[in-house]
Protein backbone atom coordinates (compact mmCIF):
# COMPACT_ATOMS: atom_id res chain seq x y z
CA UNK A 1 0.00 0.00 0.00
CA UNK A 2 1.47 3.32 -0.85
CA UNK A 3 1.32 6.83 0.42
CA UNK A 4 -1.21 8.16 -1.58
CA UNK A 5 -3.59 4.62 -1.40
CA UNK A 6 -3.10 5.32 2.57
CA UNK A 7 -4.40 8.83 2.73
CA UNK A 8 -7.07 8.40 0.28
CA UNK A 9 -8.39 5.39 2.53
CA UNK A 10 -8.08 7.44 5.29
CA UNK A 11 -10.04 10.08 4.45
CA UNK A 12 -12.80 8.04 3.27
CA UNK A 13 -12.73 6.76 6.88
CA UNK A 14 -13.21 10.27 7.82
CA UNK A 15 -16.27 10.96 6.28
CA UNK A 16 -17.54 8.07 7.35
CA UNK A 17 -17.07 8.79 11.22
CA UNK A 18 -18.58 12.73 10.48
CA UNK A 19 -21.83 10.56 8.78
CA UNK A 20 -21.95 8.21 11.96
CA UNK A 21 -21.18 11.31 14.57
CA UNK A 22 -24.65 12.79 12.99
CA UNK A 23 -26.66 10.47 14.13
CA UNK A 24 -25.49 9.62 17.77
CA UNK A 25 -28.20 11.64 20.33
CA UNK A 26 -26.93 14.10 22.30
CA UNK A 27 -28.00 12.46 25.09
CA UNK A 28 -25.46 9.94 24.99
CA UNK A 29 -22.57 12.24 25.98
CA UNK A 30 -22.64 12.33 30.06
CA UNK A 31 -20.90 14.23 32.20
CA UNK A 32 -18.61 11.83 33.15
CA UNK A 33 -17.22 11.20 29.74
CA UNK A 34 -16.89 15.41 29.04
CA UNK A 35 -14.75 15.11 32.24
CA UNK A 36 -12.96 12.69 30.88
CA UNK A 37 -12.47 14.22 27.78
CA UNK A 38 -11.26 17.34 29.28
CA UNK A 39 -8.55 15.46 31.41
CA UNK A 40 -7.42 13.82 28.44
CA UNK A 41 -7.35 17.24 26.58
CA UNK A 42 -5.12 18.80 29.15
CA UNK A 43 -2.61 15.60 29.91
CA UNK A 44 -2.46 15.65 26.08
CA UNK A 45 -1.47 19.11 26.06
CA UNK A 46 0.88 18.94 28.53
CA UNK A 47 2.66 16.12 27.03
CA UNK A 48 2.89 18.06 23.53
CA UNK A 49 4.61 20.93 25.63
CA UNK A 50 7.28 18.21 27.20
CA UNK A 51 8.24 17.28 23.44
CA UNK A 52 7.79 20.25 22.10
CA UNK A 53 10.91 21.07 24.64
CA UNK A 54 13.01 18.52 23.15
CA UNK A 55 15.43 18.49 20.28
CA UNK A 56 13.41 15.54 18.49
CA UNK A 57 10.73 16.42 16.04
CA UNK A 58 7.70 14.18 16.68
CA UNK A 59 4.40 13.55 14.81
CA UNK A 60 1.45 11.52 15.34
CA UNK A 61 -0.65 10.70 11.79
CA UNK A 62 -4.93 9.26 12.38
CA UNK A 63 -3.96 6.88 9.24
CA UNK A 64 -8.14 6.34 8.77
CA UNK A 65 -8.82 10.48 8.73
CA UNK A 66 -5.33 11.51 7.52
CA UNK A 67 -5.01 14.03 10.48
CA UNK A 68 -1.78 14.96 11.24
CA UNK A 69 -0.09 16.51 14.26
CA UNK A 70 3.99 18.06 14.07
CA UNK A 71 5.54 19.65 16.93
CA UNK A 72 7.61 22.44 16.56
CA UNK A 73 11.08 20.96 16.16
CA UNK A 74 10.13 18.96 13.59
CA UNK A 75 8.89 22.19 11.57
CA UNK A 76 12.80 23.07 13.11
CA UNK A 77 14.78 20.49 11.05
CA UNK A 78 13.74 21.71 7.78
CA UNK A 79 14.31 25.44 8.53
CA UNK A 80 10.73 26.41 8.81
CA UNK A 81 8.14 27.11 11.63
CA UNK A 82 5.11 25.45 11.79
CA UNK A 83 3.30 28.82 11.60
CA UNK A 84 5.00 28.62 8.20
CA UNK A 85 4.26 25.05 7.42
CA UNK A 86 0.23 25.40 8.62
CA UNK A 87 -2.06 23.62 8.01
CA UNK A 88 -0.08 20.65 8.44
CA UNK A 89 -0.64 17.52 7.25
CA UNK A 90 0.44 13.96 5.76
CA UNK A 91 0.81 15.95 2.03
CA UNK A 92 3.22 18.22 4.17
CA UNK A 93 5.65 15.45 5.01
CA UNK A 94 4.86 13.97 1.15
CA UNK A 95 5.74 17.65 -0.06
CA UNK A 96 9.14 17.66 1.38
CA UNK A 97 9.86 14.61 1.30
CA UNK A 98 12.71 13.32 -1.59
CA UNK A 99 10.47 12.13 -4.76
CA UNK A 100 13.34 9.22 -4.51
CA UNK A 101 12.32 7.72 -1.08
CA UNK A 102 8.74 7.89 -1.44
CA UNK A 103 8.47 4.21 -2.78
CA UNK A 104 11.21 2.53 0.42
CA UNK A 105 9.07 4.66 3.01
CA UNK A 106 5.83 3.46 1.31
CA UNK A 107 7.04 -0.03 0.92
CA UNK A 108 8.41 -0.33 4.76
CA UNK A 109 4.87 1.60 6.09
CA UNK A 110 2.99 -1.69 4.26
CA UNK A 111 5.73 -4.14 5.92
CA UNK A 112 4.88 -2.29 9.37
CA UNK A 113 1.01 -2.44 8.86
CA UNK A 114 1.23 -5.72 7.62
CA UNK A 115 2.90 -7.28 11.19
CA UNK A 116 6.59 -7.79 9.47
CA UNK A 117 8.22 -5.22 11.23
CA UNK A 118 7.89 -4.16 15.14
CA UNK A 119 8.39 -0.48 14.05
CA UNK A 120 8.60 1.72 10.33
CA UNK A 121 11.95 3.10 10.54
CA UNK A 122 12.95 5.29 7.55
CA UNK A 123 16.45 6.86 6.61
CA UNK A 124 15.49 9.78 4.41
CA UNK A 125 16.22 13.09 3.11
CA UNK A 126 14.05 16.34 3.07
CA UNK A 127 14.16 19.45 1.72
CA UNK A 128 15.52 22.27 3.83
CA UNK A 129 13.98 25.73 3.40
CA UNK A 130 17.57 26.63 2.33
CA UNK A 131 17.12 24.17 -1.09
CA UNK A 132 18.98 21.53 0.73
CA UNK A 133 18.66 18.17 1.46
CA UNK A 134 19.12 17.38 4.75
CA UNK A 135 18.91 13.76 5.93
CA UNK A 136 16.22 12.66 8.72
CA UNK A 137 15.83 9.55 10.68
CA UNK A 138 12.05 8.48 10.67
CA UNK A 139 10.81 5.69 13.07
CA UNK A 140 7.39 5.17 14.42
CA UNK A 141 4.89 2.95 15.67
CA UNK A 142 1.07 2.17 15.78
CA UNK A 143 -0.16 2.23 18.83
CA UNK A 144 -3.74 1.74 17.57
CA UNK A 145 -6.11 -0.55 15.82
CA UNK A 146 -9.85 -0.79 14.50
CA UNK A 147 -11.59 -3.36 15.97
CA UNK A 148 -11.56 -4.83 12.21
CA UNK A 149 -7.82 -4.61 12.60
CA UNK A 150 -7.10 -1.53 10.48
CA UNK A 151 -4.28 0.62 12.04
CA UNK A 152 -5.45 3.70 13.44
CA UNK A 153 -3.33 5.44 15.01
CA UNK A 154 0.55 6.02 14.62
CA UNK A 155 2.93 7.99 16.64
CA UNK A 156 6.48 8.82 15.41
CA UNK A 157 10.29 10.64 15.58
CA UNK A 158 11.92 12.54 13.37
CA UNK A 159 15.82 13.07 14.16
CA UNK A 160 18.13 15.59 12.14
CA UNK A 161 21.00 13.29 10.96
CA UNK A 162 22.59 15.87 8.69
CA UNK A 163 25.90 16.10 11.23
CA UNK A 164 25.58 12.82 11.37
CA UNK A 165 26.19 12.28 7.94
CA UNK A 166 28.50 14.79 7.37
CA UNK A 167 30.91 13.36 10.09
CA UNK A 168 30.13 9.95 8.46
CA UNK A 169 31.25 11.05 4.97
CA UNK A 170 34.16 12.94 6.26
CA UNK A 171 35.33 9.66 7.93
CA UNK A 172 34.35 7.64 4.77
CA UNK A 173 36.54 10.32 2.87
CA UNK A 174 39.55 9.66 5.49
CA UNK A 175 39.45 6.23 5.30
CA UNK A 176 39.39 6.30 1.43
CA UNK A 177 42.64 8.60 2.20
CA UNK A 178 44.02 6.09 4.32
CA UNK A 179 43.98 3.19 2.04
CA UNK A 180 44.80 4.42 -0.94
CA UNK A 181 48.24 5.93 0.75
CA UNK A 182 48.10 2.46 2.25
CA UNK A 183 48.02 0.92 -0.71
CA UNK A 184 50.19 2.79 -2.79
CA UNK A 185 52.77 2.90 -0.50
CA UNK A 186 56.20 1.82 -0.98
CA UNK A 187 56.83 -0.37 2.16
CA UNK A 188 54.67 -3.46 2.56
CA UNK A 189 51.66 -2.93 4.97
CA UNK A 190 49.47 -5.30 7.01
CA UNK A 191 47.11 -5.27 10.28
CA UNK A 192 46.60 -8.52 12.19
CA UNK A 193 44.92 -9.53 15.28
CA UNK A 194 46.72 -11.12 18.46
CA UNK A 195 46.55 -14.40 17.06
CA UNK A 196 48.79 -14.03 14.16
CA UNK A 197 45.70 -13.81 11.37
CA UNK A 198 46.36 -11.07 8.81
CA UNK A 199 43.25 -8.44 8.67
CA UNK A 200 44.34 -6.26 5.59
CA UNK A 201 46.96 -5.81 3.75
CA UNK A 202 48.17 -4.21 1.00
CA UNK A 203 49.54 -4.32 -2.78
CA UNK A 204 53.00 -3.47 -1.69
CA UNK A 205 53.36 -6.38 0.02
CA UNK A 206 51.15 -8.70 -2.20
CA UNK A 207 53.93 -8.06 -4.74
CA UNK A 208 56.92 -8.71 -2.37
CA UNK A 209 55.22 -12.30 -1.40
CA UNK A 210 53.82 -13.13 -4.35
CA UNK A 211 50.76 -14.12 -2.99
CA UNK A 212 47.05 -12.28 -4.09
CA UNK A 213 45.57 -9.96 -1.39
CA UNK A 214 42.70 -12.90 -1.19
CA UNK A 215 45.23 -15.43 0.03
CA UNK A 216 46.89 -12.96 2.16
CA UNK A 217 43.76 -12.91 4.05
CA UNK A 218 43.43 -15.77 4.86
CA UNK A 219 47.05 -16.53 6.29
CA UNK A 220 48.53 -15.92 9.13
CA UNK A 221 51.80 -14.07 10.13
CA UNK A 222 53.47 -18.20 11.27
CA UNK A 223 52.74 -18.86 7.33
CA UNK A 224 55.09 -16.17 6.28
CA UNK A 225 57.71 -15.68 8.39
CA UNK A 226 60.53 -17.50 8.38
CA UNK A 227 61.71 -18.74 12.21
CA UNK A 228 63.90 -21.29 14.08
CA UNK A 229 61.11 -22.27 16.28
CA UNK A 230 57.18 -21.97 16.51
CA UNK A 231 57.47 -20.21 19.81
CA UNK A 232 59.67 -17.39 18.07
CA UNK A 233 56.54 -15.77 16.44
CA UNK A 234 55.18 -15.96 19.67
CA UNK A 235 57.85 -14.55 21.77
CA UNK A 236 57.83 -11.54 19.36
CA UNK A 237 53.86 -10.94 19.62
CA UNK A 238 54.54 -10.94 23.60
CA UNK A 239 57.57 -8.67 23.11
CA UNK A 240 55.43 -6.28 21.06
CA UNK A 241 51.54 -6.30 23.25
CA UNK A 242 53.98 -5.46 26.80
CA UNK A 243 55.80 -2.74 25.12
CA UNK A 244 53.95 -1.15 22.52
CA UNK A 245 56.01 -1.33 19.50
CA UNK A 246 58.59 -3.49 18.68
CA UNK A 247 61.23 -2.98 15.37
CA UNK A 248 63.74 -5.87 13.94
CA UNK A 249 64.62 -8.09 11.24
CA UNK A 250 63.56 -11.29 10.39
CA UNK A 251 62.70 -13.24 7.17
CA UNK A 252 59.60 -14.22 4.88
CA UNK A 253 59.11 -16.66 2.72
CA UNK A 254 57.75 -16.01 -0.84
CA UNK A 255 55.10 -18.02 -2.84
CA UNK A 256 57.61 -19.34 -5.03
CA UNK A 257 59.47 -20.31 -1.46
CA UNK A 258 62.37 -18.48 -1.98
CA UNK A 259 63.33 -16.45 1.06
CA UNK A 260 63.58 -12.45 1.69
CA UNK A 261 65.08 -10.30 4.42
CA UNK A 262 62.34 -8.28 5.76
CA UNK A 263 63.16 -5.03 7.91
CA UNK A 264 59.47 -4.91 9.99
CA UNK A 265 58.35 -1.87 12.36
CA UNK A 266 55.54 -3.22 14.46
CA UNK A 267 52.87 -1.16 16.64
CA UNK A 268 50.30 -2.95 18.98
CA UNK A 269 47.14 -0.96 19.64
CA UNK A 270 44.29 -2.59 22.40
CA UNK A 271 41.80 -1.80 20.30
CA UNK A 272 38.95 -4.15 18.94
CA UNK A 273 40.36 -7.30 20.97
CA UNK A 274 44.04 -6.44 20.21
CA UNK A 275 45.40 -5.43 16.40
CA UNK A 276 49.08 -5.30 15.29
CA UNK A 277 50.07 -2.99 12.98
CA UNK A 278 53.04 -3.16 10.81
CA UNK A 279 55.22 -2.02 8.19
CA UNK A 280 57.28 -4.32 6.10
CA UNK A 281 60.78 -3.01 4.08
CA UNK A 282 62.08 -5.68 2.08
CA UNK A 283 65.72 -5.16 2.29
CA UNK A 284 67.29 -7.57 -0.33
CA UNK A 285 68.80 -4.82 -1.62
CA UNK A 286 70.58 -4.24 1.45
CA UNK A 287 71.60 -7.34 1.98
CA UNK A 288 73.22 -7.84 -1.30
CA UNK A 289 75.22 -4.49 -1.21
CA UNK A 290 76.77 -5.22 2.45
CA UNK A 291 77.32 -8.32 1.15
CA UNK A 292 79.44 -6.61 -1.82
CA UNK A 293 81.05 -4.40 0.55
CA UNK A 294 82.37 -6.71 2.94
CA UNK A 295 83.69 -8.94 -0.29
CA UNK A 296 85.55 -5.89 -1.47
CA UNK A 297 86.80 -5.23 2.30
CA UNK A 298 87.89 -8.77 2.85
CA UNK A 299 89.14 -8.84 -0.75
CA UNK A 300 91.38 -5.79 -0.40
CA UNK A 301 92.42 -6.51 3.00
CA UNK A 302 93.59 -9.90 1.66
CA UNK A 303 95.67 -8.17 -0.93
CA UNK A 304 97.25 -5.94 1.61
CA UNK A 305 97.80 -8.94 3.54
CA UNK A 306 99.76 -10.57 0.32
CA UNK A 307 101.15 -7.28 -1.21
CA UNK A 308 102.41 -7.09 3.02
CA UNK A 309 103.96 -10.35 3.21
CA UNK A 310 104.86 -10.01 -0.17
CA UNK A 311 107.10 -7.10 0.69
CA UNK A 312 107.98 -8.74 3.94
CA UNK A 313 109.29 -11.82 2.23
CA UNK A 314 111.44 -9.57 -0.30
CA UNK A 315 112.91 -8.09 2.31
CA UNK A 316 114.30 -10.96 4.23
CA UNK A 317 115.47 -12.41 1.41
CA UNK A 318 117.54 -9.54 0.62
CA UNK A 319 118.73 -9.00 4.12
CA UNK A 320 119.80 -12.71 4.21
CA UNK A 321 120.76 -13.91 0.86
CA UNK A 322 124.07 -11.56 1.29
CA UNK A 323 125.00 -13.28 4.24
CA UNK A 324 124.23 -16.51 3.57
CA UNK A 325 126.18 -16.04 0.05
CA UNK A 326 129.78 -15.06 2.20
CA UNK A 327 129.20 -17.94 4.64
CA UNK A 328 128.96 -19.99 1.46
CA UNK A 329 131.93 -18.69 0.01
CA UNK A 330 134.04 -18.69 2.81
CA UNK A 331 133.31 -21.94 3.77
CA UNK A 332 134.46 -22.70 -0.01
CA UNK A 333 137.16 -21.05 0.29
CA UNK A 334 138.33 -22.74 3.50
CA UNK A 335 137.70 -25.82 1.95
CA UNK A 336 140.57 -25.00 -0.79
CA UNK A 337 142.72 -23.82 1.37
CA UNK A 338 142.55 -26.89 3.55
CA UNK A 339 143.08 -28.80 0.57
CA UNK A 340 145.89 -27.93 -0.69
CA UNK A 341 149.27 -29.87 -0.50
CA UNK A 342 150.85 -27.35 2.03
CA UNK A 343 147.49 -25.97 3.94
CA UNK A 344 147.07 -22.14 4.24
CA UNK A 345 146.04 -21.85 8.09
CA UNK A 346 146.15 -18.61 8.24
CA UNK A 347 144.06 -17.95 5.18
CA UNK A 348 141.70 -20.36 7.05
CA UNK A 349 141.35 -19.01 10.00
CA UNK A 350 140.40 -15.16 8.22
CA UNK A 351 137.63 -17.21 6.49
CA UNK A 352 136.53 -18.53 9.67
CA UNK A 353 135.84 -15.60 11.48
CA UNK A 354 134.50 -13.98 8.04
CA UNK A 355 132.32 -16.81 8.29
CA UNK A 356 131.12 -15.96 11.95
CA UNK A 357 130.83 -12.20 10.91
CA UNK A 358 128.88 -13.53 8.28
CA UNK A 359 126.57 -15.75 10.89
CA UNK A 360 125.90 -13.32 13.71
CA UNK A 361 125.01 -10.40 10.65
CA UNK A 362 121.97 -13.06 9.60
CA UNK A 363 121.44 -13.53 13.20
CA UNK A 364 120.92 -9.56 13.82
CA UNK A 365 118.75 -9.92 10.80
CA UNK A 366 116.51 -12.85 12.19
CA UNK A 367 116.74 -11.23 16.03
CA UNK A 368 115.12 -7.47 13.62
CA UNK A 369 112.62 -10.05 12.12
CA UNK A 370 111.71 -11.68 15.63
CA UNK A 371 111.06 -7.44 17.04
CA UNK A 372 109.18 -6.68 14.01
CA UNK A 373 106.92 -9.72 14.19
CA UNK A 374 107.12 -9.57 18.21
CA UNK A 375 103.03 -8.37 19.57
CA UNK A 376 103.42 -4.47 21.59
CA UNK A 377 102.11 -5.05 25.28
CA UNK A 378 98.00 -4.32 25.00
CA UNK A 379 96.13 -2.17 27.81
CA UNK A 380 95.27 -4.65 30.04
CA UNK A 381 91.67 -3.67 31.74
CA UNK A 382 89.27 -5.27 34.01
CA UNK A 383 86.44 -6.89 31.51
CA UNK A 384 83.78 -8.47 31.50
CA UNK A 385 84.00 -11.64 29.12
CA UNK A 386 80.01 -11.74 28.68
CA UNK A 387 80.12 -8.31 27.49
CA UNK A 388 82.83 -8.59 24.86
CA UNK A 389 80.90 -11.94 23.21
CA UNK A 390 77.64 -9.64 23.16
CA UNK A 391 79.90 -7.06 21.10
CA UNK A 392 80.93 -9.72 19.08
CA UNK A 393 77.82 -10.86 18.43
CA UNK A 394 76.44 -7.83 17.53
CA UNK A 395 79.05 -7.23 14.81
CA UNK A 396 79.12 -10.43 13.56
CA UNK A 397 75.01 -9.99 13.36
CA UNK A 398 75.00 -9.65 9.98
CA UNK A 399 77.46 -12.23 8.89
CA UNK A 400 75.33 -14.91 10.92
CA UNK A 401 72.39 -14.07 9.19
CA UNK A 402 73.71 -14.75 6.13
CA UNK A 403 75.02 -17.89 6.73
CA UNK A 404 71.71 -19.04 8.23
CA UNK A 405 73.57 -19.84 12.00
CA UNK A 406 72.04 -19.63 14.79
CA UNK A 407 73.62 -18.31 18.20
CA UNK A 408 72.55 -19.46 21.13
CA UNK A 409 74.50 -17.58 24.38
CA UNK A 410 74.25 -19.73 27.55
CA UNK A 411 76.08 -17.11 29.66
CA UNK A 412 76.47 -16.92 33.62
CA UNK A 413 75.09 -13.55 35.01
CA UNK A 414 77.72 -13.44 38.01
CA UNK A 415 80.78 -14.14 36.06
CA UNK A 416 83.75 -12.27 37.65
CA UNK A 417 85.68 -10.05 35.77
CA UNK A 418 88.96 -10.73 34.10
CA UNK A 419 92.25 -8.24 33.11
CA UNK A 420 93.00 -8.41 29.81
CA UNK A 421 92.85 -6.92 26.41
CA UNK A 422 89.33 -6.10 24.56
CA UNK A 423 90.58 -6.05 20.81
CA UNK A 424 92.87 -9.22 21.79
CA UNK A 425 89.96 -11.36 23.31
CA UNK A 426 87.62 -10.12 20.73
CA UNK A 427 89.62 -11.36 18.10
CA UNK A 428 89.93 -14.58 19.87
CA UNK A 429 86.37 -15.36 20.11
CA UNK A 430 85.47 -13.65 16.44
CA UNK A 431 87.74 -16.56 14.83
CA UNK A 432 86.44 -19.09 17.13
CA UNK A 433 82.90 -18.28 15.82
CA UNK A 434 83.91 -17.86 12.47
CA UNK A 435 85.74 -21.32 12.46
CA UNK A 436 82.72 -22.79 13.29
CA UNK A 437 80.48 -21.21 10.64
CA UNK A 438 83.01 -22.57 8.70
CA UNK A 439 82.95 -26.08 10.05
CA UNK A 440 78.58 -25.99 9.08
CA UNK A 441 78.81 -25.35 5.85
CA UNK A 442 77.42 -28.56 4.43
CA UNK A 443 75.19 -28.85 7.25
CA UNK A 444 71.59 -28.04 6.90
CA UNK A 445 70.48 -24.49 7.74
CA UNK A 446 68.10 -25.94 10.62
CA UNK A 447 70.96 -27.60 12.31
CA UNK A 448 73.56 -24.46 11.87
CA UNK A 449 73.87 -23.76 15.43
CA UNK A 450 76.60 -22.47 17.60
CA UNK A 451 76.79 -22.21 21.65
CA UNK A 452 78.37 -19.94 23.58
CA UNK A 453 78.86 -21.15 27.28
CA UNK A 454 80.30 -19.02 30.21
CA UNK A 455 80.91 -20.46 33.77
CA UNK A 456 83.38 -20.73 36.37
CA UNK A 457 85.14 -24.50 36.42
CA UNK A 458 88.02 -23.73 38.38
CA UNK A 459 89.01 -22.25 41.17
CA UNK A 460 90.48 -19.25 40.22
CA UNK A 461 89.91 -19.08 36.12
CA UNK A 462 86.97 -19.39 33.96
CA UNK A 463 86.03 -21.23 30.95
CA UNK A 464 84.27 -20.41 27.78
CA UNK A 465 83.37 -22.74 25.39
CA UNK A 466 82.24 -22.42 21.68
CA UNK A 467 80.31 -25.49 20.63
CA UNK A 468 79.47 -26.10 16.71
CA UNK A 469 77.15 -28.13 15.24
CA UNK A 470 79.44 -29.05 12.34
CA UNK A 471 81.33 -32.55 11.16
CA UNK A 472 84.08 -32.19 13.79
CA UNK A 473 87.26 -32.84 13.90
CA UNK A 474 89.47 -35.87 12.46
CA UNK A 475 91.57 -36.95 15.19
CA UNK A 476 94.91 -36.45 13.71
CA UNK A 477 93.32 -32.71 13.47
CA UNK A 478 92.58 -32.13 17.04
CA UNK A 479 96.44 -31.94 18.10
CA UNK A 480 97.53 -29.76 15.08
CA UNK A 481 94.77 -26.97 14.92
CA UNK A 482 97.04 -24.77 16.57
CA UNK A 483 99.99 -25.39 14.83
CA UNK A 484 100.93 -22.33 12.75
CA UNK A 485 100.23 -22.96 8.73
CA UNK A 486 98.02 -26.46 9.57
CA UNK A 487 94.53 -25.94 8.31
CA UNK A 488 91.83 -28.07 7.99
CA UNK A 489 89.84 -25.67 5.11
CA UNK A 490 90.59 -25.42 1.40
CA UNK A 491 91.52 -21.97 1.84
CA UNK A 492 92.76 -21.33 5.11
CA UNK A 493 96.20 -20.10 6.03
CA UNK A 494 96.54 -21.76 8.97
CA UNK A 495 97.42 -18.96 11.23
CA UNK A 496 93.81 -18.17 12.89
CA UNK A 497 93.96 -20.60 15.86
CA UNK A 498 98.55 -20.36 16.17
CA UNK A 499 97.08 -16.68 17.13
CA UNK A 500 94.46 -16.71 19.21
CA UNK A 501 96.54 -19.82 21.00
CA UNK A 502 99.25 -16.82 21.43
CA UNK A 503 96.76 -14.53 22.67
CA UNK A 504 95.48 -16.69 25.62
CA UNK A 505 98.83 -17.52 26.65
CA UNK A 506 99.52 -13.73 27.15
CA UNK A 507 96.40 -13.33 29.29
CA UNK A 508 98.10 -16.61 31.57
CA UNK A 509 95.22 -18.86 29.90
CA UNK A 510 95.09 -21.79 27.47
CA UNK A 511 93.14 -23.30 24.89
CA UNK A 512 92.37 -26.16 23.63
CA UNK A 513 89.79 -28.45 21.55
CA UNK A 514 87.69 -31.85 21.55
CA UNK A 515 84.65 -33.19 19.49
CA UNK A 516 81.34 -33.28 20.72
CA UNK A 517 79.53 -36.51 21.63
CA UNK A 518 76.74 -35.79 19.18
CA UNK A 519 78.23 -33.95 16.69
CA UNK A 520 80.72 -31.05 15.96
CA UNK A 521 83.50 -29.81 17.52
CA UNK A 522 83.84 -27.46 21.27
CA UNK A 523 86.83 -24.84 21.14
CA UNK A 524 87.35 -24.01 25.10
CA UNK A 525 89.53 -21.65 26.10
CA UNK A 526 90.26 -19.99 30.10
CA UNK A 527 91.15 -16.32 31.15
CA UNK A 528 92.38 -16.06 35.28
CA UNK A 529 89.97 -14.57 37.41
CA UNK A 530 91.65 -10.54 38.68
CA UNK A 531 91.83 -10.64 42.31
CA UNK A 532 90.14 -7.09 42.23
CA UNK A 533 86.83 -8.69 41.48
CA UNK A 534 86.60 -11.48 43.53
Amino acid sequence: MKIKELKESGQERKQSVVETREHLPISDAIPERTQTAEALFHERERLAAIINGTNIGTWEWNIQTGETIFNNRWAEIIGYTLDELAPVSIETWMKFAHPDDLQLSGELLERHFRGDLDYYECESRMKHKSGDWVWVLDRGKVASWTEDGKPLLMFGTHLDLTARKQAEEVLRQSEELHRTTLQTAMDGFWMADTQGRLLEVNETYSRMSGYSLEELRAMCIPDLEVVETATDTADHMQKLMAQGEDRFETRHRRKDGSIFPIEISVQYHPIGGGRMVAFLRDITENKLTEQTLRRQREELSHVGRLATVGEFAASIAHEIHQPLTAILNNAQAAQRFLSAEIPEIAEVQEAIQDIIADDRRAAEVIRHLRLFLKREEADRTLLDINSIIGEVLTMLHGELQDRNVLVTPDLNPGLPHVQGGRIELQQVLMNLILNGCDAMIGVDGKQRRIRIKTSVTEPDSITIAVQDSGTGLADNAIDRVFEHFYTTKRDGLGIGLPISRSIIAAHGGRIWAANNPDGGATFYFTLPITEKSL
